[in-house]
Formats: C-alpha cells, sequence, structure tokens
C-alpha cells in the first residue's frame, strides 16, 4: 500500500511508557514491541478493526512479523491475557484504543463533513440568491427602462401636439421640439407651455416682432419662468400703446391672424 492509499491512525509518541506495554516489552523486549504495533496496523486495516483468529491470520501475521505462528499465536494470548492490550471474543481480536481512536477520528470526519455541507448549502444558496437578486435586477432595470422610453414618448407625442398648437395659431410650420421636449423632461407640463403660447402671442412687442414666436425662443430655459408667470392683462403699452394687446378668441386662428395684421399695420 502506497503512501496515498495508506489509513491513518494516531499513536501517542510515549506509548512505551504505557504500563501494559511496558510489561510487554520487559517480556518481549524491543522487538515485542515491534509485533504489537504490526498487529495494531493490521487491525487499522481490518473490517470493523477487527482480525479473526483462524490460522490463515496467524500465518499473515508471522509473515510480516517474520517469525513463526506458533511464535505469533503465543504472543498474540499474552497481549490479551497477561498485558490486556487487545481484546478477544474467542472468534476475533481487536483493540478497545483503536476502536476508541477510530470512532472519535470518525466523529471529526463527520462533523466536518456537515460544515463542509452547510457551507456548501450557504454558499448554494447565496449563489442562487444572487442570481435571483441579478435577474430581478435585470427585470427592474428592463421595467424602468421601458417606463422610461414610455415616458420619453408621451413628452415627444406632447411636445409634438404643443408645436401643432404653436403652428396653428401663428401660422408657422416649425419642426423643432428640442426646447419644448427638455421643458416637458423637466417637469414642466403641457397646459404651462401651452399658456405661455396664449399669453407671447398677446404681447405688442411679439406681435411687432413675430420671428420671436418660435419654439426656440418661447421655450428656452432663461426665458421659462418669466413667459409663464406673465398675462396678457399684464402688457402695457409702450410709446404709442396705451392699452394692452386685445385678447383673441382662439376657436377662431384665422379671426386671431386678421387681428394680428390689423394691428401691425395700424402701427406702420
Amino acid at each position: 500500500m502506497n503512501g496515498k492509499d495508506a489509513y491513518y491512525f494516531s499513536h501517542d509518541a510515549n506509548a512505551r511508557n504505557d504500563l501494559k506495554i511496558s510489561a510487554m516489552i520487559s517480556k518481549y523486549g524491543m522487538e515485542g514491541y515491534g509485533r504489537f504495533w504490526v498487529i495494531v496496523e493490521v487491525l487499522r486495516e481490518s473490517k470493523e478493526f477487527e482480525i479473526e483468529q483462524k490460522q490463515y491470520a496467524y500465518s499473515a501475521l508471522a509473515k510480516q512479523m517474520q517469525c513463526t505462528i506458533e511464535q505469533v499465536q503465543e504472543f498474540v494470548n499474552d497481549c490479551i491475557n497477561e498485558f490486556s492490550l487487545l481484546k478477544s471474543d474467542g472468534e476475533k481480536i481487536w483493540s478497545d484504543s483503536l476502536k476508541k481512536r477510530m470512532a472519535a477520528k470518525k466523529e471529526i470526519i463527520e462533523k466536518r463533513r456537515q460544515s463542509a455541507n452547510l457551507r456548501w448549502s450557504n454558499a448554494k444558496a447565496m449563489q442562487m440568491q444572487c442570481e435571483s437578486n441579478a435577474i430581478k435586477g435585470k427585470e427592474r432595470k428592463g421595467k424602468e427602462r421601458k417606463e422610461k422610453n414610455k415616458e420619453k414618448n408621451i413628452e415627444k407625442n406632447s411636445a409634438k401636439e404643443l408645436l401643432e398648437y404653436l403652428n396653428a395659431r401663428t401660422g408657422r410650420k416649425y419642426k423643432n421640439t428640442s426646447e419644448i421636449q427638455k421643458r416637458l423632461s423637466e417637469g414642466h407640463t403641457a397646459d404651462e407651455c401651452r399658456k405661455i403660447i396664449d399669453t407671447k402671442i398677446m404681447d405688442p412687442y411679439f406681435i411687432e416682432n413675430p420671428k420671436y414666436l418660435n419654439p426656440i425662443t418661447l421655450f428656452r430655459a432663461i426665458h421659462f419662468d418669466q413667459y409663464l408667470n406673465e398675462n396678457p392683462g399684464d402688457y402695457k403699452q409702450i410709446g404709442r400703446r396705451r392699452e394692452p394687446a386685445p385678447l383673441i378668441d382662439r376657436s377662431n386662428d384665422e379671426a386671431m391672424f386678421a387681428e394680428m395684421h390689423r394691428i401691425q399695420e395700424g402701427h406702420e
């Protein structure tokens, strides 16, 4: 048996000083000490750590001890009956000390196995939890991405509707919705944007300079709060104007544009 296949068992470094072994050594010398450990090693390799008291067993032990079968039998009998180093039931022999040591070793191995299984179970559970969290994380991110895309689509559609409203009120064909979308993404509402449109088309300055009635100027960030807080009735005539610009019926775009042109022509 090579080193990898050899069975291990604990062996006290001072075993030779044990009273029973000392008594055995006093009769058989160190040769007896060697014979005893040969028997113990054979017991360690045997099933249930026991050897049958049969001729083949004594013959095998005699070969390993390099002595006669009769010498083996005499030595074994003395270890059983005189030195109490071995036990026998008439059919098998064993060592109580070896069995206790092997039982203790087996218990340690079992505890280590259970501990390893527990660590493995915990690691597996942790791995499964991590995988579950990863899946949930992906699902959450996917859901968040869908919600974000949904919000962007809503903002995009709202911006498009607001631009169409501006074009309808001004008779223009603007296509750039970038500033409108930015204000919507910042939390401003479509109603607020519509209010700015309705307010600024009544602003005398914008009536005189209709080129500023465009989505970039109206919804630029630096102007937005100011425009939002203005009302048509707040406008005062500058220079020749003494009255605020009249409100136009929103339900009639043609009337609105006609009024805008009328006001412009009156000051040319």
